[in-house]
């Protein structure tokens, strides 16, 4: 399979970054190299949520491509449930 380039946001990092992954790669997979290099103290990935065109992918033991997620595209990656502002 041929590699994409991906841009993945983290929200609460209010940052990005580019990766060149195969199609094959699973959702997850790209969610934790994304949460290493954006934020080194992030919680648990399971603490997090991948959104594609606004919707949650839920299964992110799929692949990118059976995800639907096209070269180019930005997945953003969020906290599944939002902290409190003290």
């Amino acid at each position: 399979m041929s590699a994409m380039q991906l841009r993945v946001q983290l929200a609460e990092a209010w940052d990005s970054t580019r990766f060149e992954v195969p199609q094959s790669e699973q959702v997850s997979a790209v969610k934790v190299r994304a949460l290493d290099s954006l934020d080194s103290e992030a919680d648990a990935p399971e603490v997090y949520v991948v959104t594609y065109l606004g919707e949650e992918i839920l299964d992110e033991s799929a692949s990118l491509a059976d995800a639907g997620v096209v070269s180019g595209s930005t997945l953003l990656i969020s906290r599944r449930r939002r902290r409190p502002v003290r």
